[in-house]
């Protein structure tokens, strides 16, 4: 505390009971700084700052939506950030490349993603967060990529390679014909993808004969193979374009995946027809009302063009992993096929959402019977009448069952309850995923689900503080890995921000006539005496004196 023993008292009583205080006392020590010893040289000297002021500097960087230059201008000059991150003024200072290099090698190392599960377990812990409701969405993110038409893409991607051709190989470069470089490389007025309307329906049937022309002329060349740009080249053609009959042919916006192309500067990104092209995150995070605050739990980075109905399983595994396994999980339409369903009653997990796909003109009549809750054997009917026997398929995934032939003739019900005639027994067959759909079309009816399934719309606040106050929608970064870095960082940050509120609220709340509290002023007046043990000996003895009275 001596560090700061030049600021006036006060000072030093508002920094501890507000989140600077908070974020030295309870952030600080979340930060495990054995999760990136795999960063530098075990025999080649340290790093040039501590490894927690570095991920601290970094939490708060995405606090705040900051670049790296006003990162390190808070800092160095701001009081309240080296209070929080228990740095001397005189030992603040932080090149701005020395932060770039550390979050490189962190992206590098995927070390993000083990301090993120690191640190949310610990701050569950520390706020006594109930983690047995849980939900999730996902939400579209920009990277820093320009928004090509596909004129546009056809042109970046063919002067990437060229460009990238004429640094490697330039003897092969210079052997082109000239106009073909002029084209896309040396060009003096304006540029050929800026065409409009009919214009540019031409230029793109041109272009892709340049691009086949490019790629038969270079892809019997083991060099040129190499380059990334030849590859991606290669790539485009093969998604946009087809050759019939020795001529080049363009699809059809229908033929071409979302996962396609979409700049050649960001390769990973995809186009969703909903959202549009880039990236999309999916986030899962507590959503029970007995806690203070809800928690980010899960956070993974995928294409745009990725569905989210693939999403849920490998989330719920996830969390299983991180010991994080909600009871019941809260999910929109898109989450909520009857495959999902089944696969969450597997685990034994309540899946709440409205059912995927179209609804039926007519309700299925396989909801009226009364199953066990993993749907794979049939108690009785809707009459009340047990089966004979009932068999599971797990190859198939389907149940059969059987029963007796002379109760369903006499039944009032017979062919209206999906049981099929047969030449012994009347059979009911169905795949639990269809079984799942049909009971969560019935309960989507009653008001027990209005009531649960509307904690589901909070997440909906989540995705847009992530963006809105944490910069998430539009990223200054590039390229898969980049963008998994900033999107784990600022998660991390949103869910570090809750906590330091959280405890912030519970020291106003455990004594609100208090203006300081008392393990603050104890901490404060140890400080000072510090302060004045330091520096006696630089002092005459009547002004050494005056402090002890002071003190």
């Amino acid at each position: 505390m001596f560090k700061f023993a030049h600021l006036p008292q006060r000072t030093l009583e508002w920094l501890e009971e507000r989140w600077p205080g908070i974020w030295r006392r309870e952030i600080i020590p979340m930060i495990d700084e054995r999760l990136f010893s795999g960063l530098y040289c075990a025999d080649d000297g340290r790093a040039a700052k501590p490894t927690a002021d570095m991920v601290g500097i970094l939490i708060l960087k995405e606090m705040h939506d900051l670049t790296y230059d006003e990162a390190v201008e808070n800092a160095i000059l701001h009081t309240a950030w080296q209070y929080a991150l228990d740095i001397a003024p005189e030992d603040s200072y932080v090149a701005p490349r020395t932060l770039k290099y550390f979050a490189a090698k962190v992206t590098e190392n995927d070390c993000h993603r083990t301090a993120f599960e690191d640190m949310t377990k610990k701050i569950i812990e520390k706020l006594q967060i109930e983690t047995g409701v849980q939900r999730m969405d996902s939400t579209h993110i920009l990277s820093n990529m320009a928004n090509l038409s596909r004129l546009g893409l056809f042109v970046k991607t063919t002067e990437a390679f060229l460009v990238e051709l004429k640094k490697r190989q330039p003897k092969k470069y210079d052997s082109l014909d000239a106009e073909l470089r002029a084209r896309y490389v040396e060009r003096k007025k304006g540029s050929f993808g800026d065409a409009r309307g009919s214009e540019a329906r031409r230029r793109l049937a041109d272009c892709a004969e340049d691009i086949n022309y490019l790629i038969t002329r270079f892809g019997v060349s083991k060099n040129v193979r190499k380059l990334k740009s030849f590859h991606l080249l290669k790539r485009l053609f093969a998604e946009q374009c087809r050759v019939e009959e020795e001529k080049v042919i363009l699809k059809e916006a229908e033929e071409i995946s979302g996962a396609s192309l979409q700049s050649p500067h960001d390769p990973c990104a995809g186009y969703s027809g909903h959202k549009g092209k880039g990236y999309q995150a999916q986030i899962v995070e507590t959503c029970d009302p007995a806690n203070d605050v809800q928690i980010i739990t899960h956070v993974e980075v995928e294409s745009a063009a990725e569905s989210d109905a693939d999403a849920l399983v490998p989330a719920v595994e996830m969390l299983e992993e991180k010991g994080l396994k909600p009871e019941k999980m809260l999910n929109d339409t898109a989450y909520c096929g009857g495959d999902n369903d089944v696969a969450l009653r597997d685990e034994g997990i309540t899946l709440t959402g409205p059912a995927a796909g179209k609804e039926p003109a007519r309700p299925d009549p396989i909801a009226a019977f009364e199953t066990t809750p993993d749907l794979k054997n049939v108690i009785r009917c809707p009459r009340g009448v047990e089966p004979l026997r009932v068999k599971h398929t797990k190859r198939s995934d389907t149940v059969v069952a059987l029963f007796d032939k002379e109760t369903c003739r006499n039944c009032e019900r017979r062919g209206e309850c999906g049981a099929k005639r047969r030449k012994k027994h009347y059979v009911l067959t169905y795949a639990r995923s269809r079984m799942a759909t049909a009971l969560r079309r019935e309960h989507e009816k009653t008001e027990a689900f209005k009531k649960t399934y509307a904690m589901r719309a909070g997440i909906e606040g989540t995705n847009s503080e992530l963006k809105r106050a944490h910069g998430m929608g539009r990223l200054r970064v590039r390229g898969q890995p980049a963008v998994e870095f900033a999107v784990f960082m600022k998660v991390l940050a949103c869910n570090v921000k809750r906590c330091v509120k959280v405890l912030e609220s519970r020291l106003r709340d455990s004594d609100p006539g208090a203006s300081v509290p008392v393990f603050a002023k104890n901490a404060l007046q140890s400080a000072f005496r510090e302060a004045i043990r330091q520096f006696e000996n630089c002092f005459h003895p009547v002004a050494v004196k005056k402090l002890r009275l002071a003190a």
